[in-house]
Formats: C-alpha cells, sequence, structure tokens
C-alpha cells in the first residue's frame, strides 16, 4: 500500500483492496444480494451487525476490510503534519498545509474508489464510529461520489457528566461528519448528537445495542447466576480524550480520576 502510494498509483492499491475483501460468513443471507457493501472492520461493531442480522436475511453481501490498510494510506498523506495541529483526537484544523493535504488525499481516496468499483461494484461503507481521523477523507470521497457511508456508533455508553462534554467535544475536534445514516445505541447519545449540530436530527437511529440481545433471551430461559467481567482502559469513558482532561459542559469541580 504505502509503496503504491509513493507513485500515486491508484489503480494497483484500489487491486490491492479488492484482493483483501472476505466475504462475512457469519451473517444470514438471502438467496438474491441485492448490493455490496464494505464493512470496516472492528471488534463489537461486527458482533452487532451479526447479531443484527440473525434472525434476518440479508440481502446485502458484506465484504471485510482491514481498517489498517485506509490507516496506512492516511499515515503516508499525513506523514509530516504536526499532530498537535492534526491528529487522532483532532480533525478540525486552520493549518495550510493540513487544508491542502486534506484535498489531495481526498481526491486520491476517490480515484481508488472510482478503480475498485472496476473489480467490484460497492454500493456503501459500513464504519463504526464516525470520528475516525483517517476515514475522514473516506466519508467526503464516498460523498462525492454517491457511495453510501454508513456508521454505528460503538461508543455510545458512558457516564452522565462525560455525555455533558460529548456535544463540544465533537463539534470543536471533529467538526460536520459527512455520512448518509448513524446509528446509536441509546437515547442520551442521539440527543448528544443533535446538540453536537454535527449531523441532522432524521439521519439519526436509536438501535439498542444488538450484541447484547441474546444475553438478555438467554437469561430469561435460564436460570443460572451470570458472572460480568468490566474489561476497562485506565481512562475509557472519562473526559480525558488524547492525554488531556477536557471538562467543557460540565458544571462545578470534577474531580481527576482514572479507573
Amino acid at each position: 500500500i504505502v509503496f503504491f502510494c509513493y507513485f500515486k498509483s491508484s489503480y494497483s492499491i484500489a487491486f490491492i483492496l479488492f484482493l483483501t475483501l472476505r466475504k462475512n460468513k457469519l451473517i444470514n443471507y438471502s438467496s438474491k444480494i441485492k448490493k455490496n457493501c464494505i464493512v470496516l472492520d472492528k471488534s463489537f461493531g461486527i458482533d452487532d451487525l451479526q447479531s443484527a442480522f440473525k434472525n434476518t436475511k440479508s440481502n446485502i453481501q458484506f465484504y471485510m476490510l482491514q481498517r489498517i490498510l485506509i490507516r496506512k494510506m492516511f499515515n503516508f498523506y499525513f506523514r509530516d503534519v504536526d499532530e498537535k495541529k492534526f491528529g487522532s483526537e483532532q480533525y478540525i484544523s486552520n493549518d495550510k498545509k493540513v487544508k491542502i493535504t486534506k484535498l489531495q488525499y481526498k481526491n486520491f481516496i476517490k480515484e481508488i474508489l472510482i478503480n475498485l468499483n472496476k473489480f467490484i461494484k460497492i454500493d456503501g461503507f459500513i464504519s463504526f464510529n464516525p470520528f475516525y481521523v483517517a476515514e475522514r477523507e473516506l466519508q467526503n470521497a464516498c460523498a462525492d461520489l454517491n457511495i453510501n457511508f454508513l456508521v454505528c456508533h460503538k461508543e455510545g455508553i458512558v457516564f452522565g457528566k462525560v455525555n455533558k462534554i460529548r456535544k463540544n467535544y465533537w463539534r470543536e475536534r471533529y467538526g460536520n461528519i459527512n455520512i448518509k445514516a448513524l446509528s446509536v445505541y441509546n437515547k442520551y447519545t442521539k440527543k448528544a448528537f443533535i446538540d453536537s449540530k454535527i449531523i441532522t436530527e432524521n439521519k439519526i437511529s436509536v438501535i439498542g445495542l444488538p450484541r447484547s440481545d441474546e444475553y438478555f433471551i438467554s437469561k430469561n430461559k435460564i436460570n443460572e447466576n451470570y458472572i460480568l467481567f468490566l474489561m476497562v482502559q485506565n481512562t475509557a469513558g472519562l473526559p480525558y480524550p488524547g492525554g488531556e482532561w477536557y471538562t467543557k459542559g460540565i458544571t462545578g469541580k470534577y474531580k481527576k480520576v482514572n479507573f
């Protein structure tokens, strides 16, 4: 991927991406496939997708693509950009170099998608977080080419106080998201997105947590004791993105803690 980025060979990269696509065989498919969709592989998000089709047949063929391949191209284009001006926790930037590079990268992605469609017709993409900076220009390229970009937002369960800062953080650091539709787990996450004004309300759907259905169904049938393991990173779910405390939206004092 990186080798062909040097030569701006969008056709070669499109062919590599095509070779890496793998059908998701755990989805319950209909006999008549009408569309093809590329899923940017992410743990737990894939579980949601598979759970959603457990009792419903899909007429969409889902192909898995490793997100690291998109990240490799992103890293190549922005290799000389200061992360303080633009990076994993900061998409909005007034830096002239960043703006020019964004446009160049988006146009390169568009070329790749056009060439990819020569090998396989792609109707859409699915991601599991609209804020992955490495995928933002893919969103924009898809919008330009009228390819659906859908997001099942996987980061939806947070503490009450943290929910108050999300709308401000999303608006200040990431800005408007250029996607066709967004699904979230709960109503308070939907409200945070609406309040952030980075996406219109009619694009957001509350779907619950698909991968949890099996647990609740079995719990009503089987009289057993369950042990719940919470595997949490030190600052996950806390207002500590990118190694800095961000408390805009929280009134009063906030104790700086970690798990």
